[in-house]
C-alpha cells in the first residue's frame, strides 16, 4: 500500500539550516523504506521558486512568502494548512501522516481538526522544547501555551524529542497518555578526518586570533534559556588562561546581550570573544574538536541538538544541569549549576585534566552517541511509529 509522509512546519528539506530542518533531512536521508514517499512544506522568499519540485526522491511544496520577518513562518503554516484539501485531490493521499512540528497555528489545527480528520490525514504532532516558558512576554507566552494545548489535543499522537518532555505533556494532557511516546532527535558520529584543520578552517581561526586548544566553546542561540549570564559571569570570575569563543547570533544592539552587559563585565574581558554564526559544517567540526571544553547552558527541553554534536565531536563538555540535558549526556559530561558546582571551579578542573582523561571522557561520550542518537537508529524508530500509525489508523 502507499504510505505517504508530509512534514508541516519547518522552513523545508532543501531549505535553512535550523533544528526543525536537520531533523527532517537526516530522517529522510536515512530512510531505508521505499513504500514511503515523503513531501515537505518549504519557504521560499523568491515567487519564482515557488511550486512543487523532487529533490532528492522527496516532493518539496515551496510556498511564497514577500518578506523576511517574526512571522515568516506563521504566514507559511496558515497557507500550508490551506492547500491540504487541494493536495488530497492532487496525489490521492489515502491515509497520509500530517507531520506538524512546533505549534505557531495550533489554535487552527484545533478549529479544523474535524476536516482534517475527514480528509484522512493522521496528525502527528512534535511540540519541540516548553516554548511557552521561552517568552518574556506574558501574554504571548500564554498564546503559545494555549497554541500547544489545543494542537496536542486535536492530534491524534504526540512524538516528543525526549522522555522528558514526553513526561511534561503527560501531565498536561493525560488524555493523550497512551497516544504518545518519544523518539530522540539524533547526530552523526564524526571520523578523525572531520577534524583536520584544513585552509579553510586555519583561515578562520587567523582572523579571530583562536588558538588550537586554548579556547572553551559555546554554539547557541543567545537567550536567556541558554543560561549566557550565567555561563559569562562565571567565565569572567574564573582564572582559566584559555579563550571563550562565543558562535551566536549577537549583535551589539541585541536587547539581552545589553542587559546583561550592564551587570557582567564580560566586554571587558579579552579572553571572550564574539564571532557572529557559523554555518559552514567543516569550520564547526574544527572548533568543536579542537577545543579545550564546550559549554552547554541549555535548560528548557527537549532534546538540545547542539549538545548531541558537541558530544559526537569534543572530548570535554561542560553541559548546565537539567534533566534534558541529563537524558542526553548521562555520565559523559561535567555539570556545573548555580550553587554546589559553579562553572568557574570546573573550568580550572577541565584545565588541569590530562591528554589521557580527556580522550577517554570524549570516547565515552561518542559511544553514547553512536549507541542511542545516531541518525540511521533515529531514522528507524520513525519508521516503526509511523508504521504503527498507519496500521492503526486505516483508511
Amino acid at each position: 500500500m502507499k504510505k505517504d509522509v508530509i512534514f508541516f512546519g519547518c522552513r523545508g528539506y532543501s531549505q535553512g539550516y535550523g533544528g526543525w530542518e536537520t531533523l527532517v533531512r537526516n530522517v529522510i536521508d536515512n530512510w531505508q523504506h521505499p513504500d514511503v514517499h515523503f513531501y515537505v512544506f518549504e519557504l521560499v522568499h523568491n515567487k519564482n521558486e515557488a511550486g512543487e519540485f523532487i529533490v532528492n526522491g522527496v516532493t518539496c511544496i515551496r510556498i511564497f512568502i514577500p518578506s523576511k520577518n517574526h512571522f515568516e513562518m506563521i504566514f507559511c503554516d496558515f497557507k500550508a494548512l490551506k492547500m491540504l484539501k487541494k493536495l488530497k485531490e492532487k496525489y490521492g493521499f489515502e491515509n497520509p501522516i500530517l507531520y506538524v512540528m512546533g505549534a505557531r497555528i495550533g489554535s487552527l489545527f484545533w478549529l479544523k481538526r474535524n476536516q482534517i480528520k475527514k480528509m484522512g490525514y493522521i496528525l502527528v504532532h512534535n511540540p519541540a522544547g516548553l516554548e511557552w516558558k521561552r517568552e518574556s512576554n506574558p501574554l504571548i507566552a500564554l498564546y503559545v501555551y494555549i497554541s500547544h494545548l489545543m494542537l496536542a489535543n486535536a492530534c491524534r499522537y504526540i512524538i516528543c524529542d525526549c522522555f522528558a518532555m514526553q513526561e511534561v505533556y503527560t501531565k498536561i494532557c493525560p488524555k493523550k497518555k497512551d497516544n504518545m511516546s518519544s523518539i530522540h532527535y539524533g547526530t552523526y558520529e564524526q571520523i578523525p578526518d572531520d577534524y583536520i584543520m584544513n585552509n579553510k578552517a586555519r583561515q578562520y581561526f587567523a582572523s579571530h586570533g583562536i588558538v588550537s586548544g586554548k579556547y572553551y566553546l559555546i554554539i547557541n542561540r543567545f537567550v536567556r534559556e541558554n543560561s549566557y549570564e550565567l555561563i559569562l559571569s562565571e567565565f569572567v570570575k574564573s582564572k582559566t588562561d584559555a579563550d571563550f569563543i562565543v558562535v551566536s547570533n549577537i549583535e551589539r544592539e541585541n536587547k539581552i546581550y545589553a542587559e546583561i552587559a550592564k551587570t557582567v563585565p564580560f566586554e571587558k574581558d579579552e579572553r571572550i570573544k564574539f564571532v557572529g554564526t557559523v554555518y559552514d559544517k567543516d569550520i564547526l567540526k574544527v572548533l568543536r574538536s579542537n577545543s579545550r571544553g564546550y559549554i552547554n547552558g541549555h535548560t528548557l527541553g527537549g532534546t538540545n541538538p547542539g549538545l548531541l554534536e558537541s558530544l559526537s565531536t569534543t572530548n570535554v563538555n561542560l553541559v548546565r544541569d537539567c534533566v534534558f540535558s541529563r537524558e542526553g549526556a548521562a555520565d559523559t559530561a561535567i555539570y556545573f549549576d548555580e550553587n554546589n558546582h559553579p562553572l568557574h571551579e570546573l573550568l580550572l578542573q577541565c584545565d588541569a585534566m590530562n591528554e589521557e582523561q580527556r580522550k577517554k571522557l570524549g570516547a565515552k561520550a561518542k559511544i553514547r552517541m553512536r549507541k542511542y542518537f545516531n541518525w540511521k537508529l533515529i531514522a528507524e524508530r520513525y519508521n516503526d511509529t509511523f508504521c504503527m500509525l498507519f496500521s492503526r489508523y486505516p483508511n
